[in-house]
């Protein structure tokens, strides 16, 4: 077992960031990488590896898209600008970002259920 900031932890995620280079479109290797970072309590690099997450995961684009769009319709009725990532204070961005993998893991949930139910409904038609 790798002790959270350990050498070897450290190593894990240089590792793991050269893997990211070589394949950007490999999901699990950002994942590993956000986790990495996590364990070595990097949270702005922890926040970058799970937003690549985020951005490069087609399967959940839509669910991406609802969300932001919900929420810059909610920032523009409260007149406040936190629709520029710049301008967003860190803990700010990470609640956001916490917001929007609740709201994909709601669509896998929905998606699921959706499936279920079709199976089901097949199956003993």
């Amino acid at each position: 077992m790798v002790r959270p900031g350990s050498e070897a932890e450290r190593a894990r995620a240089k590792s793991v960031a050269g893997a990211v280079e070589l394949d950007p479109a490999h999901l699990p290797a950002w994942l590993a990488l956000g986790v990495s970072y996590t364990n070595n309590g990097n949270r702005v690099e922890t926040y970058a590896a799970i937003h690549e997450w985020v951005e490069r995961n087609e399967r959940y684009a839509g669910a991406v898209r609802e969300h932001r769009a919900r929420v810059t319709v909610d920032e523009g009725n409260s007149g406040s600008n936190v629709g520029t990532l710049a301008s967003t204070p860190t803990g700010e961005r990470f609640a956001q970002l916490v917001q929007c993998l609740i709201a994909m893991a709601r669509r896998a949930i929905q998606v699921e259920r959706l499936t279920l139910t079709f199976r089901l409904r097949w199956r003993f038609s």
